[in-house]
Order: structure tokens, then C-alpha cells, then sequence
């Protein structure tokens, strides 16, 4: 405690020695291939200290996936803009982990659940591109479609950064548009969209019971848009294990219908 807050220069004679007497721990491994270097530094990473997932992955991959993620996440103002990405969740790299899964919906044309196991596969699978049958084009198409559409809504009225800037509510939208052929205008879309969400947290503040099933309102005196039932099924799978893939894809599902279908 005597050494809080000093310079090392305003040490005493006797703290310096200690300092200088410390052995550093080296190992020095002679070995050519930087596959093998990624995995030994992932082991010591894994004994080390309690590392989050998305962090080991930064350790043990530098391939295509790893990169495409990162500079999207750290370089593009498109994350920061909707939510995605802040200083406090790019400490712990969870920016990098759910532009992941972001870009996963694009990539793989599905909706799953979220599992750490599941990006450990896809990063070890996308990690060279070399050999395989992935249409890099294409991606990289979609990918500028779906953010340009998601930027506009969000321009338009800030629907994104207001209802949108929660895991749960983001990756349900940006997979809808992923996924999705849509006809309206960002503009359009976005008006609906934040109509849509308004209802949800109407529903979400007065947290109605389980077994309610129509509104106190008669569903004839909302527009038809604001589908009630949509918005409520959309809410209650946000609930409990709200990234499971029966919960993603209700929400999903209910979204689409409010969106798309009526």
C-alpha cells in the first residue's frame, strides 16, 4: 500500500532491487509453423486467466473470419452507430462476438441460437477461404445491402439506436433483413418498424399475464400494423432463454408477420 499512486522513480532503494531481482518467465519455442504458435498461445491463454470466449478466439485465429469481424467491429462507424459497438463492450471484445453473429445470419441464411461452441466451429470453418465453395461476392454484397438498409431506417427516425440497440432486438431485425425480400422503402420500414416496437414496450410496461390473449383495446381500434398478438408474441420471447433458437425464431417469426404480412 506505501507504493500506491508513485512513479518508479520515487521508489526507495530497497523497492527497486525487489523490482529488478524479479524473474520474468520466458519460454522460447523454435518451431516454424505459425498454426502451432496460435495454439500453444491459446492454451496458455485458456491457463491463464479467465478469458471470454470471443477474446481466446482472438488468440487462436487470424484468418478471414477473425479479420472481417474485427475491422467491421473496431474500424466501421455503422456498429458504434446502431449500438452494436462502445468502449465498454470492445474491452471484452462482445462487440466483436456479436457482429459475429450478425454477419453469421448473412453467411449462413439461418436463424440458430446463440452457442459458443457453434462460433468456434464457424471461425475455425471460415478461417481460410481457400478450398471451399463460400461465395466471398456475394457476402460481401448482401452485407452492404443490409447495413445501408439498417443506416437509412436508422437516419430516417432512429428507430435502431431506440429500440434496436439490445442483442435481442438487433439480431431479430438485422436478420429480417437479411433474410428477407423487402419491398418498402428504409424510410417505409422504419416507420413501421418503430410502430411495431412501441407496442412491444407498451406490452412490456404493463407485463401482462401469461394467459392474456387480446389487448384491453379491441384489436379493430388499433391499426392494423400494431397487430397485437404479434407484439406480444414478439415480448414474451424475450423472456428466460431469450437466445435459444425457439426464442429467436418466434421472435423472428412475429416480427415478419407484424412487417411483412399484413
Amino acid at each position: 500500500e506505501n507504493l500506491n499512486g508513485k512513479k518508479f522513480k520515487e521508489l526507495n532503494a530497497g523497492s527497486k532491487k525487489i523490482f529488478w531481482n524479479y524473474s520474468v518467465p520466458v519460454d522460447f519455442i523454435d518451431l516454424p509453423s505459425g498454426l502451432v504458435i496460435n495454439e500453444i498461445f491459446d492454451r496458455v491463454n485458456r491457463n491463464s486467466r479467465n478469458l471470454e470466449r470471443q477474446e481466446l478466439r482472438h488468440a487462436r485465429y487470424n484468418g478471414w473470419f477473425i479479420t472481417e469481424c474485427e475491422n467491421e467491429a473496431d474500424e466501421d462507424v455503422f456498429w458504434e452507430k446502431i449500438k452494436v459497438s462502445s468502449k465498454t463492450k470492445a474491452k471484452r471484445m462482445k462487440n466483436v462476438q456479436l457482429v459475429s453473429e450478425l454477419l453469421l445470419t448473412i453467411i449462413d441464411k439461418k436463424i440458430v441460437g446463440f452457442d459458443q461452441d457453434y462460433l468456434d466451429e464457424k471461425y475455425a470453418e471460415l478461417d481460410s477461404l481457400e478450398d471451399t465453395e463460400f461465395d466471398l461476392d456475394a457476402y460481401l454484397q448482401n452485407k452492404v445491402r443490409v447495413k445501408n438498409f439498417i443506416s437509412a431506417m436508422e437516419d430516417f427516425n432512429e428507430s435502431i439506436s431506440t429500440h434496436a440497440k439490445t442483442a435481442n432486438n438487433i439480431y431479430t431485425l438485422f436478420a429480417l433483413v437479411a433474410l428477407e425480400n423487402i419491398v418498402d422503402t428504409p424510410e417505409e420500414f422504419a416507420r413501421k418498424y418503430n410502430e411495431f416496437m412501441v407496442l412491444v414496450d407498451s406490452i412490456r410496461k404493463e407485463e401482462p399475464a401469461e394467459d392474456q390473449s387480446t389487448p384491453v383495446e379491441s384489436q379493430e381500434q388499433q391499426p392494423k400494423l400494431l397487430n397485437w398478438d404479434h407484439a406480444y408474441k414478439y415480448y414474451s420471447n424475450t423472456l428466460g432463454a431469450s437466445t435459444e433458437p425457439p426464442q429467436r425464431i418466434a421472435r423472428y417469426e412475429a416480427l415478419k408477420a407484424a412487417l411483412l404480412e399484413l
